[in-house]
């Protein structure tokens, strides 16, 4: 494995930054603001407690007798443990190594209970099964909120899913092949459905736009807005709500300098006037409206008049 890495690195010219996608800055943009790489206790001990509580339960307090006698342990309980502890580690670091976390958990806690009480099987399923209350419980909160729903999809969670798919048909129809702006998380929803094209996505395949989606969502200049929108031939703005565009415009600043944004830059974005302009032309899209009232599709004009000052 060394040796490999070695070679590779030789191959390169040692230049690691070049080794492995993961090294690209844009990728690293891209992670970011994404939330499956964010450390586990990201916002604070407390918070990372309560989730263990919720998630795992009284499981982890059961694995500490492995930790007492890790000695007296065979040689495939052992890697077990060190597995456990690697995963351990890899979930406090991203917080995506979560379901590698959990079925190593679960086999560490078996073999816990088995070596240290071989003889009570019954009152071992019991301690499993009170140690497995809580998330048993969040799970039957879920599935009560599910029933709340009661098959209406405009109280689910995917709604925005659903009107991504109508803005797709609607983009779809006024122009083939059209290039649409689009918040990077949202970017690779619209362009899997087949009918427009995106500048940037939340897939690494395509980040090469999302520098260039990150500043079209945070300047400040007029100038630099319609040179980039030139540059990708943008021919639509996916304009959301309030709120969502508030996130995409902090995300992207986020994703660009790596601090988050003060409200005077948040606010002072370019995209805010673009979406604030009453004379762009709209994209009539009845489906859109219904679904999520507050969106809008604009159709970008490039080559148009300066917008008024919000």
């Amino acid at each position: 494995m060394l040796l490999s890495v070695i070679v590779a690195g030789a191959v390169h010219g040692f230049s690691w930054r070049h080794l492995h996608v993961m090294q690209e800055e844009k990728f690293h943009q891209e992670i970011a603001v994404t939330s499956e790489f964010e450390p586990y206790a990201k916002d604070g001990l407390d918070v990372a407690l309560k989730k263990t509580w919720w998630k795992y339960g009284l499981l982890p307090l059961c694995v500490f007798p492995i930790a007492y006698r890790f000695s007296s342990l065979g040689v495939r309980r052992r890697w077990l443990a060190v597995v456990l502890t690697v995963f351990l580690g890899l979930m406090l670091w991203q917080i995506r190594w979560m379901d590698m976390f959990a079925p190593a958990l679960v086999m560490a806690v078996g073999v816990a209970l088995l070596h240290c009480r071989p003889a009570r099987l019954r009152a071992n399923v019991g301690v499993v099964i009170l140690a497995t209350l809580p998330p048993w419980f969040l799970a039957a909160k879920i599935s009560r909120n599910v029933a709340l729903v009661h098959e209406d999809s405009m109280r689910g969670t995917y709604v925005e899913t659903f009107a991504l798919r109508a803005a797709s048909d609607c983009l779809g129809q006024a122009a083939k092949d059209g290039i649409v702006l689009a918040a990077w998380d949202q970017g690779g929803t619209l362009a899997g459905m087949g009918k427009v094209r995106v500048i940037g996505s939340a897939y690494w395949s395509n980040a090469s736009g999302l520098s260039d989606t990150f500043e079209l969502f945070t300047t400040h200049s007029r100038e630099r807005f319609f040179e980039l929108a030139r540059r990708r031939q943008v021919d639509f703005v996916l304009i959301p709500s309030h709120e969502r565009l508030e996130r995409a415009v902090w995300l992207s600043s986020f994703a660009t300098t790596g601090l988050p944004p003060t409200r005077q830059d948040a606010f002072g974005a370019y995209i805010w006037r673009v979406a604030r302009d009453p004379d762009l032309p709209v994209v009539s899209c009845p489906s859109l409206s219904q679904l999520a009232p507050d969106w809008r599709i604009v159709r970008l004009l490039v080559d148009g008049k300066d917008l008024p000052t919000p």
